[in-house]
């Protein structure tokens, strides 16, 4: 059908030539009989896959080619094969059912022989009931029908025991020994209790015990008792740490874990929310096996990964949240080497939501980071697993990061040493922090998802430097370094009182103590005291871990170093004789200069488009006002800047207070216009009141949106000219009301003596300016 990898994929599998009919006749041509049964056996496969049928179970694999075999549920089956060949096409493989072999016919049990005591089915009427057998004869047996304890003689065809069934039941001798102490459950009426056995007397075959349910006591035959189930071998023994069990709480039991058993009572961890608590071993009983699962074999050729692969997504549609099955329960047991090529392996999740991040984004950067396939299957109500799927490399990075990503803390964490060992090590100074991950590490985000690689911040692990001999004699003047608390000070030996003790003077404060000779050390000097300095100065620098493969990582680690390096130079990267904050090799070094220099070229020929963008869009190109000035239709003066022309304020007849109608307070307009642009009450000059700084007070100015307070009660409005008259003859510097002097430019304060600008009326523009745009 054109599908020329399928064709291609047999012919590297079974190393033979296929070629295809339009007949429908594939022919194939191996060296030696090995080749040709892989080619058969793989042609056939796929001719069954295409046309939805299954391959007979008589197909035998040959040696040597390689199959991936998932047991899919029966039920399960028709779910997965209309997606068939779509996983075929996704991991170039060839998979079909392989038909269930017929079971070889058993050969026919013998009749069991009746015998007295014996539970059997009698009939009565046309039905059969269970019953006893009391006794036998040639043709008849006399029975006793458990169900109302009548008696009856029925024929010997009219009573049947299953096959295999053998000797009596019931027959003491079968029973298994009960002791003392031991947890059973006895009969009482129709049903059966809880017990303890109190005595058990051999000679009459009886049993005393003592029911729980109202500490009441009595003698029953060994027939009607039998060991408890879940502790058939006594005490606490049928309980270990890490079984499942259903522990009761209120009324109900409820799935749990065994945390620890001990000889009265059981301690679980509820698995529905995570609680713990001691119960009574009676309130505790084994979970229910659950019942064999019948599967169907699906056979997966291919190539390493594509079968793995393939698998994995098997599993995925097997146990999709609308099947109702348990993961836990379906891949129990199941598991592959990690020395396999090709596998598949199966991790439980306690903290599933850190694995998949929102919108499954840390699964994404795992599956980037080490090549596996991962699919997270179950939901709260079952077990959540984690299905992991790969080469053997892919799977054992996975599935360390898997469990560490469930645990790991935001911030200094110590790596697995199988993570550590695939991870490049990104020292930073703390203040560069926020520049390696970004506003809310979105710029280590990016990085993560161009490189495939995961980042951890890890705890800084310097090698042990080695320290030199202090252990030798010292001597009254000698220079050395004594602790005082947990660290180590510079100090000056006094006197030797013996080779234990020494009596040192610090040099810090002058005061002397007596200390241990293991507290005090040699002063480091020259190389030495440089060594220990840098390598103090590097136990400093936070740590930054890239996961993933080694070129991946290793580019990862020279960007993060180059973002730093261009917000602070000499970071990395020496300049002249100043050494860099963090030493590197030449060859990084080098690596780290280019990645700058690629950035800032990358950042220049941005702000070249940017420039372009301010060229075209000019504010000249569409001047405020050009249609529409303050009052007229003119833009703001022909030198783009206020009062230029003839219309600047105060130059003409429409000035302000210049004795038009239409000047400010000239109009019998009141002050609670809605169109007006406000009070400016607030700004209440140098003179006094709320001063504000100059630059505060120019931004009011061109701030129309700035809210205003209205003048408080008494205040009065007055025009520009009544305030510079009410200012008095001393007030002749004193600025206007549009605008204010700097601070290094204000007179002392005792010359600002200004009076509250009094208006009588608030002033009102007849029409607010408009803006064109």
């Amino acid at each position: 059908d054109g599908s020329c990898w399928r064709a291609k994929l047999v012919e590297r599998l079974a190393d033979a030539k296929v070629s295809a009919e339009e007949s429908g006749t594939v022919r194939y041509k191996a060296e030696g009989d090995e080749g040709a049964e892989k080619a058969k056996c793989l042609l056939l496969t796929l001719a069954a896959a295409k046309a939805g049928q299954d391959v007979d179970a008589t197909l035998n694999v040959p040696d040597g080619l390689p199959v991936t075999v998932v047991g899919v549920p029966a039920d399960r089956k028709a779910v997965i094969l209309p997606k068939l060949m779509k996983i075929m096409d996704d991991y170039s493989v060839v998979a079909t059912f392989v038909t269930k072999a017929a079971p070889a016919p058993e050969a026919p049990e013998e009749a069991a022989e009746l015998e007295p005591g014996q539970m059997a089915e009698a009939k009565y009427g046309n039905s059969f009931f269970e019953a006893e057998i009391l006794e036998v004869s040639e043709s008849d047996v006399k029975v006793k029908y458990k169900y109302d304890g009548s008696e009856a003689v029925v024929p010997k065809t009219d009573v049947k025991v299953a096959p295999g069934a053998g000797k009596p039941k019931d027959s003491p001798k079968e029973e298994e020994e009960l002791e003392p102490g031991q947890r059973v459950e006895a009969k009482f009426g129709n049903s059966f209790f809880a017990a303890e056995v109190i005595e058990v007397d051999g000679e009459k075959e009886t049993v005393k015990v003592k029911y729980d349910y109202d500490k009441s006591e009595a003698e029953v035959p060994r027939t009607s008792v039998k060991p408890k189930a879940a502790e058939a071998g006594g005490g606490s023994a049928a309980f270990a740490p890490g079984q499942a069990v259903e522990a009761k709480f209120g009324n109900s039991f409820f799935e749990a874990e065994v945390v620890q058993a001990g000889s009265e009572t059981v301690k679980v961890k509820y698995r529905y929310d995570g609680s713990e608590a001691d119960l009574p071993l009676a309130e505790v009983r084994a979970k229910a096996a659950p019942p064999t699962m019948e599967t169907q074999a699906l056979r997966i050729f291919g190539e390493e990964r594509g079968r793995s692969c393939a698998a994995v997504e098997a599993y995925k549609i097997i146990l999709h949240k609308e099947s109702g099955l348990d993961p836990g329960v379906v891949l129990k047991g199941k598991g592959s080497d990690l020395l396999e090529v090709a596998g598949v392996d199966f991790v439980r999740l306690h903290q599933p939501g850190r694995v998949i991040g929102f919108k499954g984004a840390v699964k994404l950067k795992i599956e980037k980071a080490t090549g596996a396939k991962i699919e997270i299957v179950g939901d709260r109500n079952t077990t959540q697993m984690a299905i992991v799927g790969g080469t053997g490399q892919e799977r054992s990075l996975g599935l360390p990061i898997i469990e560490f990503v469930q645990t790991a803390s935001s911030f200094g964490v110590d790596l697995p040493d199988v993570l550590a060992a695939a991870s490049a090590m990104v020292r930073l100074p703390q203040n560069t922090i926020s520049v390696a991950l970004g506003k809310g590490r979105a710029t280590m985000n990016q990085l993560e998802d161009e490189l495939g690689v995961i980042s951890f911040s890890a705890n800084t692990v310097m090698p042990k430097a080695e320290e030199p001999e202090d252990g030798g004699a010292l001597e009254v003047g000698q220079a050395v370094e004594a602790k005082f608390g947990n660290s180590f000070f510079a100090a000056e030996v006094v006197e030797v009182i013996d080779a234990d003790n020494i009596m040192v003077k610090y040099e810090y404060d002058k005061s002397e103590a007596v200390l241990p000779r293991g507290e005090i050390r040699l002063k480091l000097e020259g190389e030495a005291l440089a060594a220990k300095l840098r390598r103090e100065k590097m136990a400093d620098l936070s740590t930054l871990a890239v996961v993933g493969m080694p070129e991946a990582r290793k580019l990862a680690e020279v960007k993060v170093m180059a973002l730093i390096e261009a917000e602070y130079p000499g970071t990395y990267v020496p300049s002249g004789s100043r050494e860099a904050t963090v030493p590197l090799e030449p060859e990084q070094i080098r690596l780290v200069e280019e990645e700058v220099e690629k950035a800032r070229a990358a950042k220049q020929d941005k702000r070249g488009g940017d420039r372009r963008w301010d060229d075209n869009s000019r504010w000249e190109d569409d001047k405020w006002g050009q249609s529409k000035g303050w009052g007229e239709d003119k833009k703001w003066g022909d030198d783009k800047k206020w009062g230029g022309d003839d219309k600047k304020w105060g130059g003409d007849d429409k000035k302000w207070g210049g004795g038009d109608n239409q000047k400010w307070g000239g109009d019998d307009k009141k002050s609670n216009d809605d169109d007006k642009w406000g009070s400016w009450s607030d700004d209440r000059g140098s003179g006094g009141g709320n001063k504000r700084s100059w630059e505060s007070g120019h931004s009011d100015a061109a701030d129309s949106k700035r809210q205003r307070t209205e003048e408080p009660a008494g205040g009065v409005w007055r025009t520009q000219q009544q305030h510079h008259q009410a200012a008095g003859a001393g007030a002749s510097a004193a600025p206007s009301l549009g605008y204010q002097l700097p601070p290094q430019e204000q007179p002392p304060p005792q010359q600002l003596q200004f009076q509250q600008p009094q208006f009588q009326q608030q002033p009102q523009f007849q029409q607010q300016p408009q803006f064109q745009q």
